[in-house]
């Protein structure tokens, strides 16, 4: 009998991560461990579907090393690392490691948390190991211009909830392209779950609100058609179902990229800079990132 596979989903106590989970949940073939930020949440919808289940709250990096620490403890390999998780904040705050909140819990989060698994995940064993990455057709949105640095990333001095989102999303699909080439033995994938109504939308503004739903990026849809579309590429082949290094539409078809998120040059810089950013070591000349972060260095939070 072929061996249980391991899969991980973050952002797992709601939306369309619980939605997978409650698909996944039970299944012979599937150890499913689950991270979310509420305790009392993330346990129900584990009890729920039979998962093992950890807490993090991504706005505290030590909590991401932290969860990454015990996944290493229990799990010997990761066949699928599903960075789902998702936040948006009505008003600009910046975590205790520094960073903008949005882009710290949507994108350099779940960087490091890859980073840190990333020799679980590209094990021999696990011949279809992939990184999937929840992202958003909000990336056409980003307002961001070349050259990237940090202070562009986080907003710059016209920051606002639905540029910070789409910034992150943005960071989301850059980051599963640029992976693929540091590290194509992950097999990373991004994709837009849908038009998914999961709450987010309510930090945004009216007007931005009527802008999303105008784009199509929120609708009253149910959670479950954006879970049945994380379970698609969860389950999905890479190289078969889906190409590694590539974004997918909801309707599960290759997607239509803004010129940003589209530019090898912008997502190399992109990936330096997340790096940059996380304290982790300098790449070695080979162009293979290396697996240990260097010691964690609290960025300078600005003004």
């Amino acid at each position: 009998m072929p061996s249980r596979r391991t899969v991980v989903i973050t952002g797992a106590s709601a939306g369309i991560g619980a939605a997978a989970a409650h698909r996944l949940g039970r299944r012979e073939d599937t150890r499913l461990l689950l991270l979310g930020r509420d305790p009392e949440r993330t346990r129900r919808v584990a009890e729920a579907t039979g998962a093992e289940h950890l807490i993090a709250d991504f706005t505290e990096l030590d909590q991401v090393r932290t969860a990454a620490e015990q996944l290493r403890q229990r799990c010997g390999r990761i066949d699928v690392l599903a960075l789902n998780a998702a936040a948006v904040h009505r008003h600009h705050r910046r975590t205790v490691d520094g960073f903008e909140a949005t882009l710290q819990v949507n994108h350099l989060a779940h960087a490091l948390l890859t980073e840190l698994l990333a020799d679980l995940i590209g094990a021999p064993q696990s011949a279809g190991a992939a990184v999937v990455v929840t992202a958003s057709r909000a990336e056409r949105h980003s307002v961001l211009t070349p050259p990237l640095d940090r202070r562009r990333l986080e907003g710059g001095d016209h920051w606002c909830p639905h540029h910070a989102y789409a910034a992150s999303k943005l960071g989301n699909v850059l980051y599963a392209r640029a992976l693929a080439r540091h590290r194509p033995t992950l097999r990373p994938v991004s994709f837009h779950p849908g038009v998914i109504n999961t709450g987010l939308a309510s930090a945004l503004s009216l007007r931005h609100r009527f802008l999303y739903r105008s784009a199509g990026l929120v609708s009253p849809l149910n959670v479950i058609d954006g879970g049945d579309n994380l379970v698609h590429f969860i389950d999905g082949i890479p190289g078969r179902t889906w190409q590694p290094g590539v974004h997918y539409d909801a309707d599960r078809t290759r997607s239509r990229l803004s010129a940003l998120a589209s530019d090898d040059d912008v997502a190399e810089s992109h990936w330096r800079l997340t790096r940059q950013m996380l304290g982790l070591t300098p790449e070695a000349g080979t162009g293979e990132p290396s697996t240990v972060p260097a010691a964690p260095q609290r960025p300078l939070i600005d003004s």
